[in-house]
């Protein structure tokens, strides 16, 4: 069975491959189509919207829009007994979105938010002023004798601060962090650092 519906939604490119783009909304509603009958389904209808159409317009081709009027988005849920509206097909027909220019409209708007051309810019002055602002900052916690620019306390890093380095083979323990900028500890070799950490999940193991 063809869809009217699914005719309507527009291709968009995704990684090259062409694809059909099923959220686009095919069907808007401008105004409230006229109910010209209604149709109790029957066994020989149930699961089975193209003889609901065919009964109600005389062809099979638009059991989808019957559907959709209906509220109904799984053909095979319909049953005996169950009542649908039949609305006025050319009431419909207008309520269906253009089929063309649907596709230049979706490629736009996505065109807005995936234009990987576009950077955003920073504004001058707005960057000026953000200098400005560090570096009174900065002046302002020298004055007071506070060593950190930001008011962190002194277990904090400060941006760009880093927690551990490692030279020639040592571990070195916050040498930013610490405000004396002295290691909290001797340092220690990788392979020192790495019996420690062992003999403390000994530890541990064995207490628990």
């Amino acid at each position: 069975m063809s869809s009217t519906i699914l005719q309507r939604k527009p291709l968009t490119t995704v990684k090259g491959e062409k694809i059909v783009d099923l959220t686009y909304p095919s069907v808007r509603y401008n105004y409230d189509p006229t109910i010209i009958s209604a149709i109790a389904v029957d066994p020989q209808m149930e699961m089975r919207p193209d003889i609901v159409s065919r009964v109600a317009y005389g062809t099979t081709d638009f059991w989808d829009l019957l559907l959709k009027y209906n509220g109904i988005s799984n053909p095979f849920s319909i049953e005996r007994n169950d009542l649908l509206l039949i609305p006025l097909l050319e009431d419909m027909r207008e309520q269906l979105a253009p089929a063309g220019s649907q596709n230049v409209i979706a490629d736009t708007v996505r065109k807005q938010y995936i234009d990987v051309s576009k950077k955003a810019k920073q504004d001058p002055k707005l960057a000026e002023a953000e200098k400005k602002r560090r570096e009174a900052q900065r002046k302002k916690a020298e004055n007071l004798g506070v060593q950190s620019t930001t008011n962190l306390p002194p277990n904090i890093a400060e941006e760009g601060d880093r927690e551990i380095i490692i030279k020639g083979g040592k571990v070195f323990f916050g040498p930013d962090i610490s405000r004396n900028k002295q290691e909290c500890e001797v340092p220690l070799s990788k392979s020192e650092f790495l019996s420690k950490l062992i003999k403390n999940r000994i530890k541990t193991s064995q207490n628990g």
